[in-house]
């Protein structure tokens, strides 16, 4: 935001930029939201097993995903990375 302050000896107006104005705030908002527009689905997958229910899909995920946050900072990888190396090594694909 642009505060514009009139100096009492000089006729003209001085104008400077206020810090911590809007413009900083809708960047770095707009930053967030890219950011997780790229991430996110990146680590979105279906996986099927055949014989396989989406009761048993949920169990071994949450076992994955246990494994996997400790693999994920051991390794320097990503979570979702790890999760899915467990996944498959339990049988499920990509679909």
């Amino acid at each position: 935001m642009v505060e514009c302050l009139e100096e009492s000896k000089a006729p003209r107006k001085t104008c400077e930029k206020r810090k911590g104005g809007g413009e900083g705030v809708s960047m770095k908002r707009l930053l967030l939201l890219t950011v997780m527009a790229v991430l996110i689905p990146a680590c979105t997958h279906y996986y099927v097993k055949p014989g396989r229910t989406s009761a048993d899909f949920r169990r071994d995920k949450r076992e994955c995903d246990k494994v996997a946050e400790k693999e994920a900072a051991r390794n320097g990888t990503r979570a979702c990375d790890e999760s899915e190396k467990c996944l498959l090594a339990k049988g499920w694909q990509r679909e």
